[in-house]
């Protein structure tokens, strides 16, 4: 199998695959370090920061962010350079941390990787960026493989070293896989120029449930004047345990949940035969939910009084 250049040159020289390997490690690296030996939160931001910074110099980034799946009328949004390094720092270190407060149940947050890692193999796969594609299917194959001693009851913990990497490594592919070039006409310099054109809808949804559980969780905590970054049972998968769910049936819901949003994520791409994953996806969450609220036995047992 040959991988020509007009798609993604399949070699450790190519600066992406460099650029994936660097934050990855650097990532673990920090998790390692906090699993070992507890870091303090703030320190450990830091470093995440730093190590992000260190990615977008390496080109991992963007230019501007596409409006067009709003409105046909609507143009992209060019940003300044410094813009555009804040939100690629916000993104990369949000991710990763997000992936990593979802690991507070066993499988939780290699499950949802690998969901995640399916609808953006998927996505990447019809922009064409087989390598990048590749690159996932890997990815995601090294998780079904760890989840396999991860779910409950767990036989394997990932620690932060491992959730770090996976939220990373994530973060990373998305911004170099879901980015396009277009070229533009520039009317100031009278040139034709190329830009990196990032579409954050399919970002956010592919990533909706992780984020949307940090952002309730930072907020619950910012609200009680509680620090943002030390630990608590506020979580959405702790709120669906707490409801008198099991164990494993509150980790079903959260991947059906994310099963959701992702193939919702492959419609809004247009991705093709997007009606099928997108009817597929619901049956199964719909059968998935309901299994793991019991509905069957709710409904047999009152038919027995009848």
């Amino acid at each position: 199998f040959l991988l020509t250049q007009d798609t993604f040159i399949f070699n450790i020289k190519n600066i992406h695959i460099i650029t994936i390997i660097i934050g990855s490690i650097l990532f673990c690296a920090i998790g390692l370090l906090d699993d070992i030996k507890e870091v303090n939160p703030y320190c450990k931001l830091i470093l995440q920061i730093v190590v992000s910074s260190l990615i977008f110099n390496l080109g991992v980034g963007f230019e501007a962010i596409d409006l067009s799946w709003i409105n046909n009328n609507l143009e992209v949004i060019i940003l300044p350079k410094i813009i555009s390094y804040i939100f690629s720092l916000i993104i990369i270190t949000g991710m990763t941390n997000a992936i990593n407060w979802l690991d507070g149940l066993d499988g939780l947050a290699s499950g949802i990787s690998i969901i995640i890692s399916i609808g953006l193999f998927i996505i990447l796969i019809s922009l064409n960026k087989i390598g990048l594609a590749l690159i996932v299917a890997a990815f995601c194959g090294a998780i079904i493989g760890f989840l396999r001693y991860n779910f409950y009851p767990a036989r394997i913990l990932m620690g932060d070293c491992g959730s770090y990497m996976l939220g990373s490594s994530l973060a990373i592919i998305s911004l170099l896989g879901l980015s396009n070039t277009y070229y533009i006409d520039n009317k100031l310099t009278n040139s034709i120029e190329d830009i990196n054109i990032f579409p954050l809808h399919l970002l956010i949804l592919l990533f909706l449930i992780p984020v949307v559980d940090m952002l309730f969780v930072i907020i619950g905590r910012i609200i009680d004047r509680k620090s943002p970054l030390y630990p608590d049972r506020r979580h959405l998968h702790h709120k669906i345990l707490d409801s008198g769910l099991t164990h494993k049936n509150t980790v079903i819901i959260m991947f059906a949940l994310t099963q959701s949003v992702v193939s919702s994520s492959l419609y809004l791409s247009n991705v093709e035969d997007r009606l099928i994953y997108l009817g597929i996806s619901f049956i199964i969450s719909t059968l998935s939910i309901l299994y793991c609220l019991n509905v069957k036995k709710n409904i047999d047992r009152t038919y027995k009084k009848y």
